[in-house]
């Protein structure tokens, strides 16, 4: 019976670490933020922040796009979605999935 658990404690350490090993990486740029999408995205808060008139000034660009987006009368939730996002027609998307 003990060698048994011990055989069963042996299985599950090997299928956890395994499991560990296999988890995907994100690419280097989707780590960064990717710089061409931030770059991009920061551009569009500069411009659409102006056609709004509100200030993003000393804002990271989580907090200008959900200031924009409040603004906008929509969700403030850029940045904040795990692997899946229901906004599908938002403005941002794009950016808030890389970046997020």
């Amino acid at each position: 019976m003990v060698a048994k658990a011990k055989k069963e404690a042996a299985v599950k350490a090997k299928v956890g670490s395994a499991a560990k090993a296999q988890k995907p990486k994100a690419p280097a740029a989707v780590k960064q933020g990717g710089a061409g999408v931030t770059a991009k995205a920061k551009a569009m808060a500069t411009k659409r922040a102006k056609d709004l008139n509100i200030s993003i000034e000393d804002l990271t660009l989580a907090d200008a796009v959900r200031a924009i987006q409040r603004a906008e009368g929509n969700f403030d939730c850029f940045g904040t979605a795990i692997v899946y996002c229901d906004q599908a027609d938002c403005y941002w998307r794009f950016a808030c999935l890389t970046i997020a």
